[in-house]
């Protein structure tokens, strides 16, 4: 293990020994080996799961009026309007001949996960999202490089693309005016003329020919774009969408047909937050164009951690929200991490689960043998009232916590964590 070390407020620089950096190195990775190989361990229980979905959209606000901690007075912030670490080469690279044997590809978190980037690189040619634009650039031999053609999108800006093969995915977030007569409101006094939402677009292209692409296939899912990844021929698409009073039913669109995700297919665990938002997590067979959808009530998801199995999304809560907190004492965060199955169109919530502190960012997440592991901090380093620490986390498949090591580096934050192995370096 590793620690990066900073100063404090007091000037002071955190020291480790070599002898003592030795025995946290052994007795982590005695950690990481013991509790990702054995499940007869003592077994932490998680006070969240996701077990539920809903009855009825009356039962959905009964949740969120129950579960807000502002008694439901802000719920969300969508708007209604009266008025109108490794690198993984792309499969392309075999299916093309005369392109270059060595080239830079997508800097990735797990092997055989692709993630979207607003560059592709095939070794032979370069997709770069310009503008509102994607740009394909034919660029070895360099010295005949030339732009081949460009693909513009009229509905919302580009944020990243995926490349598979002769296929190029590409997507973009728009608010877009939806009729009232197209959408499921319920609860709402008087119904809107139109309703103002984001929606993310999904663009599949045929580029067989880099001269001239085609479109294949598109659609369109309720929410804000928030993370993607790709295995194989299968892309999963995640989308944020916020709730307010006047609930408002994710759907999929494509072409003529909208698709609403009903309250019986919307999962939820009991949480308590400021506000609440759907997370739509939808497979796209790239070979097909088929997809599925699943959905969940969360709070604000802030990370994501993907294999090939699974997804894990997090959110951190605050004692203080849930009158946890007794007179004087610290308001410890801690992360509330959602798993997902994934295994081509087949989606399934699994489990919900949390441990101490706050994450850094998706590297501080790993799956190993089944197991997952986390590393957090506790506090802030500013917070000379209360030292800052970090922990080691391992859960089993059910998100309980079977292994721990608390207490690193006091007074210290993480600035970054890479998992190899059965090793975790912070």
């Amino acid at each position: 293990m590793f620690f990066m070390v900073n100063k404090n407020k007091s000037g002071k620089k955190g020291i480790v020994l070599p002898i003592v950096a030795s025995i946290v190195v052994i007795l982590l990775i005695v950690l990481l080996v013991v509790y990702s190989n054995q499940t007869s361990n003592p077994v932490i229980k998680k006070e969240t799961e996701i077990a539920n979905t809903f009855e009825s959209i009356d039962d959905m606000k009964t949740f969120i009026e129950k579960n807000s901690i502002d008694g439901g007075r802000n719920w969300g912030i969508m708007e209604m309007a009266t008025t109108g670490t490794t690198s993984s080469a792309p499969k392309a690279a075999d299916s093309l001949s005369g392109g270059a044997s060595d080239y830079s590809t997508t800097n990735i978190q797990v092997e055989g996960v692709d993630e979207a980037d607003i560059l592709k690189n095939d070794g032979k040619y370069i997709y770069v999202v310009s503008g509102n634009k994607v740009v394909i650039v034919e660029a070895y031999p360099a010295d005949d490089m030339e732009v081949l053609s460009e693909i513009e999108i009229e509905n919302g800006s580009i944020g990243e693309i995926f490349l598979n093969e002769d296929k190029l995915i590409v997507f973009a977030t728009e608010y877009t005016y939806v009729p009232y007569s197209r959408i499921a409101c319920y609860g709402c006094i008087m119904p809107p003329i139109e309703y103002r939402e984001p929606r993310t677009f999904v663009h599949v292209y045929d580029i067989k020919d880099r001269t001239d692409p085609e479109l294949d296939s598109e659609f369109s899912v309720t929410g804000n774009y928030f993370s993607s990844r790709m295995i194989g021929d299968y892309v999963y698409v995640i989308t944020n969408q916020y709730i307010q009073k006047d609930v408002v039913l994710p759907s999929i669109e494509e072409g003529e047909e909208v698709r609403v995700i009903e309250p019986t297919d919307i999962y939820y665990s009991d949480i308590k937050d400021y506000n609440f938002q759907y997370t739509i997590i939808l497979a796209l067979n790239v070979d097909t164009g088929e997809t599925s959808e699943k959905a969940v009530i969360t709070g604000s998801s802030q990370n994501m951690y993907v294999s090939q199995k699974n997804i894990y999304t997090t959110m951190t809560k605050y004692r203080s929200w849930y009158g946890e907190l007794a007179d004087g004492e610290y308001n410890t965060e801690k992360t509330i991490i959602n798993k997902i199955s994934i295994d081509k169109e087949d989606i399934e919530f699994v489990s919900s689960g949390e441990v101490p502190g706050h994450i850094l960012n998706q590297f501080s997440m790993d799956e190993h043998e089944g197991n997952f592991r986390i590393a957090t901090t506790v506090g802030q380093v500013w917070n000379s009232g209360e030292l800052s620490q970090n922990n080691v986390y391992v859960l089993d498949e059910d998100l309980d916590i079977i292994g721990e090591l608390e207490g690193l580096a006091p007074g210290e934050k993480i600035y970054s964590v890479r998992f190899m192995g059965i090793e975790d370096m912070l």
